[in-house]
């Protein structure tokens, strides 16, 4: 809890020092509006990810959490990145955020993953289960996201801007790698690996 809390102080720092260009879902990376204007709400979780997970499901996803680390799956542009974390996706280990698994939408929705009582995972309903997020570029000029270029290197000028329905709102960077799949939320140890329909 203390390295998130930190992480999200440290991200006000910069964003105060900083100016950021807010691209919301759906414009282009010029910044241009988005493609459907309408799309101004929390919207039912792509039909192409599934809202549930059988136990077995559940159990492969977590298999990977202690495999090695794969190759850097870096992303230049913001539209690349709202394609990364697109998917469901299983906090590794125990924290205290492990109601963080969840579905995030290529059109900037997430909803919460949450037990099913038989050991697998369901879609989460109501304020404290569902959120929107956004991109944030971190330079008003820039149209790109500083590119990931190896392990030592942090993410770009790209974070994502998350906020939950209950009205509460986190702003974060996110990194990924292939063979397993995994997202690092901040520069912490939020680890976490894609769920497989």
């Amino acid at each position: 809890m203390l390295a998130h809390r930190s992480f999200l102080l440290l991200t006000a720092a910069i964003l105060a020092g900083c100016s950021a260009q807010i691209l919301p879902v759906g414009s282009t990376d010029d910044g241009g509006p988005p493609a459907d204007a309408s799309d101004a709400g929390l919207l039912p979780v792509d039909a192409a990810t599934p809202s549930t997970f059988t136990a077995a499901q559940v159990s492969a996803a977590r298999s990977n959490c202690s495999l090695p680390h794969g190759p850097i799956d870096g992303y230049v542009t913001p539209d690349e990145l709202r394609a990364h974390v697109a998917g469901a996706w299983l906090l590794c280990g125990t924290t205290q955020f492990e109601d963080l698994s969840g579905i995030f939408t290529a059109d900037g929705n997430w909803n919460a993953l949450v037990a099913d009582g038989k050991g697998g995972l369901l879609e989460g309903q109501g304020v404290t289960n569902q959120a929107s997020f956004q991109v944030i570029l971190l330079d008003d000029a820039g149209t790109t996201c500083a590119p990931v270029l190896d392990s030592s290197s942090t993410p770009g000028g790209c974070i994502l801007d998350f906020r939950t329905a209950a009205g509460g709102i986190s702003q974060f960077s996110v990194s990924f790698e292939t063979s397993p799949r995994r997202m690092l939320v901040g520069s912490g140890t939020d680890w976490y690996v894609a769920l497989q329909p």
